[in-house]
């Protein structure tokens, strides 16, 4: 075992163990973040909705009503600052019932004192002048403009970019095995290859985070909630405009359309409690399209290039679960169930601020350096990709022809940090559209083993011991051998 120390260790690295890398990184401190997985954002993270969420579902009162607003706010100030992407829709909460017009109002009045500006209720006219593709069953509106959709796993990685760029360091594949207590303080973090020294821990573990308090010696209860999402193909991309959401229910924001950063449309989630399979069933599938065809009518399931169930961390009594424990050093960020991305980059501030207040010395940096985006196809103009062609031609090799990326983009996602077939997918989203990888998949195995110079055979899809889809390994091997 390889002995270390950090001021702060960090359990887990999805959207809110890396907002919480990035904050901390502000400041001239050593932070190490442990993560179970291959690379960051692969829990609950990657089958995000996606949404940057209006504050008007919870209370001010409430973890999530404070932070969704405070979070809303933060991803402006973000967006240039780590150069992330935010497709800024607006929200409209559709009633179709004379009995919801009321519970729209009440939705409305919470919003405005969470800090939401410029709520409107719509008529019906208005509504669907906004977007015709509602059903002309629908009779009126909440329309929130701060609403947006983003790309949370890159989101993720754009937080871990600018925290790694600044100082803070990240284990994969290193779950951690125990929590050692002393004198009522957390004192020690072992990881499978790692013993970290350290006084201050904070547990951002996800659907494990009852796993990892329990290694502290607290009790947590955090139940899976499984939710189906299918991503439409992109003829379906600019049928509606904003984010199209029913009444929420008591457990769920219900079934909605969303008009993803990438202009794909998805739609889902379901909400099954207690279930942590991440396998989509025919049952899901009916009621997510039953329900949005409700909405929506032109969307049915015809349209289908991708589908897959998220995981959320659901909380027992169904708020955040955030702050600090009765063992010394050892900190919550537990429960970040919707609207968790959302609040992810406030929660950090608020729990970096909670630990100061309780003896963590931190002097705030003078400067930052700047995380640089990586550059993308889509966003160059002819000169400027002639240009690059001249000096690197493989900028000019596409490999994957759905979503149009190039060579170069698969090297630079390797060079920051990609060592698997789902590492480059989320980095760069090949694979992502309508063939999902068949073409490019074996193309992609070449260059990871190339750049990485290792043997194709060490390249999985996401991790030890996976297999890598949809083809066996040994016939992808054949395959790219007999290219």
């Amino acid at each position: 075992m390889k002995e270390l120390q950090s001021d702060v260790v960090i359990i887990g690295a999805g959207i809110v163990g890396t907002a919480l890398a990035y904050e901390l990184s502000h400041y001239e401190l050593s932070v190490i973040v442990v993560e179970k997985e291959a690379d960051v954002g692969w829990g609950a993270t990657k089958a995000n909705s996606g949404i940057i969420h209006a504050a008007v579902h919870d209370l001010p009162s409430t973890f999530k009503g404070k932070f969704c607003s405070e979070g809303n706010k933060l991803y402006r100030q973000l967006e240039s600052e780590l150069g992330i992407k935010l497709r800024k829709t607006g929200m409209l909460m559709v009633a179709e019932k004379e009995e919801q017009l009321g519970q729209l109002e009440k939705i409305k009045k919470t919003g405005l004192a969470c800090g939401e500006k410029d709520l409107e209720i719509l008529t019906k006219e208005e509504l669907l002048a906004k977007e015709p593709a509602l059903s002309p069953h629908v009779l009126a509106g909440l329309y929130a403009p701060s609403a947006a959709t983003t790309a949370p796993y890159q989101l993720a990685i754009a937080f871990f970019e600018g925290a790694q760029t600044n100082g803070v360091k990240f284990y994969f594949e290193e779950p951690v095995r125990k929590l050692k207590i002393k004198n009522k303080s957390i004192d020690q973090v072992e990881t499978t290859n790692f013993n970290i020294s350290t006084k201050f821990v904070i547990n951002a573990a996800g659907v494990k985070a009852g796993e990892i308090a329990g290694l502290a010696g607290c009790p947590l209860t955090i139940k899976p909630r499984a939710g189906e999402e299918y991503l439409l193909d992109k003829s379906y991309g600019d049928l509606v405009s904003h984010l199209i959401f029913p009444l929420p229910t008591l457990n769920s924001k219900g079934i909605l359309a969303i008009p993803t950063v990438d202009h794909n449309l998805m739609v889902g989630p379901t909400a099954v409690e207690g279930l942590g399979s991440h396998a989509t069933t025919d049952e899901g599938r009916e009621e997510v399209f039953r329900s949005i065809g409700k909405l929506l009518p032109q969307i049915n399931s015809q349209g289908t290039i991708a589908s897959f169930t998220g995981v959320r961390p659901a909380p027992p009594e169904g708020d955040f679960i955030i702050g600090s424990t009765d063992v010394g050093g050892f900190y919550l960020a537990a429960g970040m169930e919707s609207p968790g991305l959302t609040a992810a980059p406030a929660v950090a501030k608020y729990l970096v601020a909670k630990m100061q207040e309780d003896g963590l010395s931190a002097t705030r940096k003078k400067e930052m350096k700047k995380r640089i985006p990586p550059l993308r196809l889509h966003d160059l103009g002819e000169g400027e990709l002639a240009e690059l062609i001249s000096e690197n031609p493989s900028w000019g090799k596409i490999v994957c022809r759905c979503e149009e990326v190039t060579e170069a983009e698969i090297i630079e996602a390797i060079r920051r940090g990609a060592t698997t077939l789902d590492g480059i997918k989320f980095r760069t989203r090949l694979g992502m559209g309508r063939c999902q990888g068949g073409f490019c998949g074996p193309r992609v195995l070449s260059i990871l083993a190339r750049e990485l110079a290792v043997d194709k055979r060490a390249i999985s899809k996401k991790g030890q011991d996976t297999q890598i889809a949809p083809l066996t390994r040994e016939q992808l091997l054949e395959e790219v051998e007999g290219q």
